[in-house]
């Protein structure tokens, strides 16, 4: 069993030192090291919805935004929908856990949000990820490369939710 909270800072602490192995380090936000306050500071503007998954033992095992943060410059988001951006603790990844990280954030966004679409952004590298949210019914919409950050390929996927 998961439960979501609105993430804390002890949280993000925590986070922002996740390491993961290449080519996922792209998603390493201590890279640089003193990236770090501003990444704590990012995370922790109340504007930006960000929630923590916990287990039973209150463990951190992913983290989940909406909106804005969870798009990558250089793809076409004028179309109306919520976007989902997910991370999951490194040592979780590739474990057939993803289905249960995306279920309970995709039930939490419809129940929190009432959204009529669902989109999230996916770097292409990324195929456990996009089979991931591909089997929970979204279909890719957009294929672009990002124009800052990374300037890698991404793909834009949605979701129709039902009213």
């Amino acid at each position: 069993m998961h439960t979501i909270q609105p993430i804390t800072k002890e949280q993000i602490n925590e986070m922002v030192y996740w390491h993961y192995e290449p080519p996922y380090d792209v998603y390493n936000l201590d890279n640089p090291p003193e990236n770090v306050p501003e990444a704590i500071a990012y995370f922790l503007d109340p504007n930006l919805p960000c929630y923590a998954v916990m287990d039973d033992d209150d463990t951190l095992l992913a983290f989940f935004t909406f909106g804005k943060d969870a798009q990558v410059p250089g793809g076409d988001y004028s179309a109306e929908a919520l976007d989902i951006g997910l991370g999951v603790r490194p040592d979780l990844t590739g474990k057939g856990m993803g289905e249960q990280f995306v279920t309970a954030v995709i039930d939490f966004a419809i129940t929190t949000h009432h959204p009529t679409t669902l989109r999230v952004t996916i770097a292409e590298f990324n195929g456990r990820a996009r089979r991931v949210w591909e089997k929970q019914g979204f279909t890719t919409q957009q294929h672009f490369v990002a124009t800052t950050w990374t300037k890698k390929p991404f793909f834009i996927l949605i979701k129709q939710i039902a009213e």
